[in-house]
């Protein structure tokens, strides 16, 4: 076969590729990020066009019509020439992970192939089948059980190793907290000997919050790897920790406070993608490492006992019976997240710590819970925490 038959048939295969996508919608994300909106078993799916997943999906699109698989070439050049279209459309999108405000109501993406989402106001929530905000998945997604509610209370104290009132009460209140899109709100560290449930407690709270292929994961060593799995995950969940570098440390703080940082563009020198979003972050190790002022000023310590032989559990009736109680448990937090958002306005605090939004949500979340405001700010007010540990100084915590 001639180079001239072989180019002809890939430029064949690029014009078809493309035409299949002439009812998909093109656009950049906040970000400047070519998207691809388009319609798969009667719903609207919402991806990278570089992602893998759209890559498969426009691959099977073609081999169905055409009785075969697209060249790698032609299927290059197809997704290069759509996001050569998104970028020059003029049109952009905001696109979320897992949570998102719009208009007051806070919508919650269950990710499941149904594509619902629990859309949650003052007046309570439901589940429903579309909404006005556009939300994208990436490989690490897994979806969420659907909430039930049940006359049957459901106690966290259950499932979680925790025996400090106060740290219980922090806890429960960052764990709603959590839901609670585009506010800075404190690393969650856990801390405590072998054997405490450091690792078990991060993965249930991942559960709950943003399900994931992979709920706990290891610190990468290199900027460009840590921003895309802060890019791709709703709360990473890092797990084991022995330290953190100082370049670590900062861009956990960035993630979680809103801070801008960049990643260079693939095969670039110059371009870069700017991102700004806001991540909930977990850590654990058997010692503090959230040393750093910054980040120790960003954190909520939770200290976790070794759980004495008589009352460990097998692990696989653990999971059973917390897999039993997490619909109930998820529809619990929509009940406290709806009556939080009546109460959130009237809140008003005498001065403000820190991150002062997550303190006012927490005194919102705090009366829902009935739990006495006073006793949640004075759990949570560093100066507090630094003398319950008994640290003189960061340097303590190293």
């Amino acid at each position: 076969m001639s180079r001239m038959h072989i180019k002809s048939e890939t430029e064949n295969q690029t014009d078809k590729l493309i035409s299949l996508c002439k009812e998909c919608e093109l656009f950049l994300n906040q970000y400047g990020e070519p998207f691809v909106k388009f319609e798969e078993k009667g719903h609207w799916d919402v991806r990278k066009i570089s992602s893998k997943y759209f890559r498969s999906w426009l691959s099977l699109q073609y081999s169905r019509i055409f009785g075969k698989a697209p060249s790698t070439n032609a299927l290059k050049q197809a997704l290069n020439m759509l996001e050569a279209e998104a970028t020059f459309s003029e049109k952009k999108e905001e696109v979320h992970l897992r949570v998102a405000w719009h208009d007051g109501v806070l919508y919650y993406d269950l990710a499941d192939k149904e594509h619902r989402v629990v859309k949650i106001s003052e007046d309570g929530w439901k589940i429903v089948n579309s909404c006005p905000v556009l939300f994208t998945r990436y490989s690490n997604t897994a979806p969420q059980v659907e909430p039930k509610s049940n006359h049957d209370s459901v106690k966290m104290s259950n499932f979680i190793n925790i025996t400090n009132d106060d740290q219980g009460r922090l806890l429960f209140v960052t764990l709603v907290a959590l839901f609670i899109p585009d506010i800075p709100r404190p690393v969650l560290d856990f801390y405590g000997e072998k054997g405490s449930a450091k690792s078990t407690t991060m993965r249930l709270l991942r559960k709950i919050v943003d399900p994931a292929q992979q709920e706990l994961m290891t610190l990468p060593n290199r900027q460009d790897e840590m921003a895309i799995m802060f890019s791709h995950n709703y709360m990473p969940a890092f797990d084991n920790l022995d330290k953190l570098k100082a370049w670590q440390s900062d861009m956990i703080c960035k993630a979680v406070t809103g801070t801008g940082f960049s990643k260079r563009r693939l095969y670039t020198d110059e371009e870069e993608v700017i991102w700004n979003y806001y991540r909930c972050i977990t850590l654990n190790g058997i010692n503090l490492v959230t040393y750093k002022p910054d980040l120790m000023d960003r954190s909520i310590l939770i200290e976790l006992d070794r759980i004495p032989k008589d009352t460990r559990r097998v692990e696989k009736e653990y999971w059973e019976e917390f897999e039993n109680a997490r619909p109930t448990i998820l529809a619990g937090i929509f009940d406290v997240l709806s009556k939080a958002l009546s109460i959130y306005p009237k809140v008003k605090l005498p001065e403000h710590e820190r991150m002062a939004d997550y303190c006012k949500w927490g005194c919102a979340i705090s009366e829902v819970l009935r739990f006495d405001r006073n006793e949640y700010l004075a759990a949570y007010e560093p100066p507090r925490v630094y003398r319950r540990l008994g640290c003189l100084s960061p340097s303590a915590f190293s």
